[in-house]
């Protein structure tokens, strides 16, 4: 989790470093960007209803980037390493969820969920007249088309021997008579002015400078709402909020981040015009009276994570070069929708966890192939995309002759040579064992065991064979 004092920016990106290990740093993202599909092209498209000489209302439909690459954190290590003298691992935030807004003064959410883990968060979102309208003066006006993404990030504020007292009306009034938007700097500069002036006053008995950066980051949260990358704005007076408040630093706690990235989606898409008589390709108008179509797949997951020994299940669904992704920690329903009347195709990739003595597919993720969609339910079974088999092994041996029974598995479905054998140790002790099969075709169900009965001086072999699921007694 990260350390919320230890606030840096490298190469335009808020970095942290983790409350427990040293040298690990968590980056946030620094933009909002689009996605390109395999041609290359912004995946955004906006659709104009029209009734008339102004549009009706409207449909934009966009697959949003909200991550760090590998490349920049690659630089950002660098930049750290050359900083701290020593080898460092960076690593991006996991947000649990993102809402993406659109427009000026009416802002329009166009997207909210939990973004894929390449960072990806795909929307299909109906907008209002008013908001139609917006769009189109903007990209008339050749100014683009803003658009931001809000988040919240886990962090945690760690404990420091301090107290900080802070006079609310003050500091509320001397944020909300600067700029309207608020750089990083300029945060670290109010703060300091707060400071000069007893606005904020604090106790320390641990470090000044960890006292100070822990007051820091809670003054902003308690007056600040993020808008952009590294922008802030003065919240809005809070009339029950005032006099003068004394917060104990003493206690470690969690602690909750919002921020904010922003992005010129027209930009982005190569939309903007050099002058305002070119048309931007994102935009294309259509009759408001054309029945305006939407091709539904409803997904419906069922069965046991746990049993199974599946950590997630990725189902993707994709019509033409528009691709949709939902991800399963458990079962439930959630349904993909694609504009128009779209021939969709479905896919499973479910990603594996580590099951005791387990052949076949034992590594990774497990794939099933792209399947055209006809229906519009889509069942899914675990036990049918993950399947894994049980045969449970016995013993009928007189354990006062040998002393172990080694039985090595194979499985001819296997990835490789490794994941489709294993060996199993059975004594007086443990005379059962469960062996568990991972298919990849579920036509291939047989399991040769090879026993040795091992005593003073020697063994005995025996060669048995078992379909999966079953089981089979070792016998001599």
């Amino acid at each position: 989790m990260l350390d919320i004092t230890t606030w840096a920016q490298v190469r335009g990106h808020e970095v942290f470093r983790d409350h427990a290990t040293p040298d690990l740093y968590w980056v946030l993202p620094g933009t909002l960007e689009l996605l390109n599909n395999n041609a290359g092209e912004a995946q955004l498209s906006l659709i104009l209803h029209r009734g008339g000489n102004a549009p009706s209302g409207g449909m934009l439909t966009a697959t949003f980037v909200v991550a760090t690459s590998p490349e920049q954190r690659t630089l950002i290590a660098d930049d750290l390493r050359r900083i701290t003298g020593r080898a460092v691992e960076v690593r991006t935030v996991e947000l649990e969820e993102v809402e993406v807004f659109t427009g000026g003064e009416s802002p329009t959410s166009v997207g909210r969920g939990r973004v894929s883990p390449q960072g990806h968060l795909a929307a299909m979102t109906p907008i209002s007249a008013e908001a139609a309208t917006e769009a189109e003066a903007a990209l008339a006006a050749g100014h683009g088309l803003e658009a931001w993404a809000q988040f919240q990030v886990a962090g945690h504020r760690p404990g420091v021997e301090g107290q900080m007292t802070v006079d609310h009306g003050r500091a509320a009034a001397l944020w909300s008579s600067g700029e309207a938007r608020l750089d990083a700097l300029a945060v670290r500069a109010g703060f300091q002015q707060m400071l000069e002036q007893g606005i904020v006053r604090l106790q320390a008995a641990d470090a000044f400078e960890r006292v100070t950066d822990a007051a820091r980051a809670w003054v902003a949260d308690l007056f600040l709402d993020p808008v952009g990358t590294g922008q802030w704005r003065p919240k809005a007076p809070d009339a029950e909020a005032g006099g003068t408040v004394t917060y104990d630093l003493g206690q470690g706690a969690p602690f909750t981040l919002r921020r904010a990235v922003n992005g010129d989606l027209a930009a982005l898409a190569g939309a903007v015009p050099e002058t305002p008589e070119d048309a931007p390709s994102v935009r294309v108008d259509v009759d408001a009276n054309e029945f305006f179509r939407e091709t539904n797949l409803q997904l419906e997951v069922m069965g046991d994570f746990e049993a199974h020994a599946v950590h997630t299940l990725i189902v993707e669904v994709r019509a033409g070069d528009e691709q949709r992704s939902e991800l399963f920690r458990e079962p439930s329903s959630k349904t993909v929708r694609f504009r128009g009347a779209a021939q969709l195709e479905m896919r499973t990739r479910a990603l594996l966890r580590s099951e005791g003595q387990t052949i076949g597919h034992t590594r990774g993720e497990l794939a099933s192939p792209w399947r055209p969609m006809n229906d519009e339910i889509a069942m899914v079974m675990i036990d049918a995309v993950a399947p894994l088999w049980p045969v449970e092994l016995s013993t009928a041996v007189d354990w006062s002759v040998y002393h172990r029974v080694e039985v090595d598995a194979r499985y001819s479905d296997a990835a490789n040579e490794l994941d489709g054998r294993t060996t199993i140790m059975l004594t007086a002790d443990a005379p059962r064992s469960t062996l568990s099969v991972r298919p990849r075709d579920a036509s291939v169900d047989e399991v040769v065991l090879e026993a040795r009965f091992i005593k003073p001086g020697g063994h005995a072999e025996r060669r048995f064979t078992v379909k999966a699921p079953g089981a089979v007694v070792i016998e001599r």
